[in-house]
């Protein structure tokens, strides 16, 4: 069993390495993510300033501050199934925050966890039913790691979950 999830872990840092590597050029300038601190609200109308030395980063700064908000005292982020695929398609977030999965898609959505020979990567990331547009799906992470899904009504759509 420790060598399947050995296994399992080194497939998904895989996964990662690979996305990282084809959604960066050599042109991108990395910028790193704001801070957030408790006491400051980002939300979808007031995004985060912080100094940008491209365009490419500026799309991923803007980006970043309108996905993730102060909801009630905890921060959520969201994620969009469109018709092109989930936006964004990586997630940064800490342990113990949410992600919701907004279906904008027009078609069905219903998020799954990746899995490793037959089992779940992340098992409470499998929702129960299938939703339509505008159909939400939330999902507090309580465990660190980079954590694969798809789309289970169109399995070729997949995104990543990092919980640092």
């Amino acid at each position: 069993m420790r060598k399947k999830n050995l296994v399992g872990t080194l497939v998904v840092i895989l996964v990662v390495f690979l996305g990282v590597k084809f959604f960066r050029s050599d042109d991108d300038v990395i910028v790193e993510s704001p801070v957030v601190t408790p006491s400051v609200e980002v939300t979808a109308e007031k995004p985060a300033q912080v100094p940008v030395k491209s365009s490419v980063t500026k799309k991923a700064t803007i980006a970043y501050t309108q996905t993730r908000v102060l909801e009630n005292g905890r921060y959520v982020s969201t994620v969009s199934l469109t018709s092109t695929g989930f936006l964004p398609k990586v997630v940064e977030i800490n342990k113990g925050e949410t992600v919701r999965f907004v279906n904008k898609s027009g078609s069905a959505m219903r998020i799954a966890s990746d899995d490793f020979g037959g089992t779940p990567l992340y098992v409470g990331l499998n929702q129960e039913k299938s939703v339509g547009q505008n159909g939400i799906y939330e999902l507090t992470f309580t465990d660190t790691g980079a954590w694969a899904y798809h789309n289970r009504t169109a399995p070729s759509v997949i995104g990543v979950v990092y919980v640092k």
